[in-house]
């Protein structure tokens, strides 16, 4: 089996993300509302978090004609991934990457 490099799964990533977001894809961008997204993770810039959600930032981008970026905010400082899990409820943040383990707190079927 043939790893493929981060890159490449992370773009791949990214667009099955945005399709998902935009609806029938690109097509859509025209209809979309200029906005920015605050998108938090615990890692620095240059872990591979920071590195997908910058490559993520930039296929949003690009894909929305430019209307929807992504503020990308690495090295938790937007707080822990539960701060950041109750940020998402509250609506104070729209996306985060995080450890699955806090998700227990808020969903029991998680802990299975």
């Amino acid at each position: 089996m043939k790893f493929k490099p981060l890159a490449h799964v992370a773009g791949l990533a990214a667009s099955l993300a945005l399709a998902a977001t935009l609806g029938a894809g690109a097509a859509h961008a025209q209809d979309a509302k200029n906005r920015i997204i605050r998108f938090g993770y615990g890692l620095n810039e240059m872990s591979n978090q920071g590195r997908a959600t910058k490559l993520f930032a930039e296929e949003v981008e690009k894909n929305s004609g430019g209307k929807m970026k992504l503020r990308a905010i690495g090295a938790a400082a937007l707080g822990s991934d539960v701060q950041m899990q109750q940020a998402l409820i509250g609506g104070a943040q729209e996306m985060m990457v995080g450890s699955t383990a806090t998700l227990v707190g808020i969903t029991k079927e998680m802990a299975i």
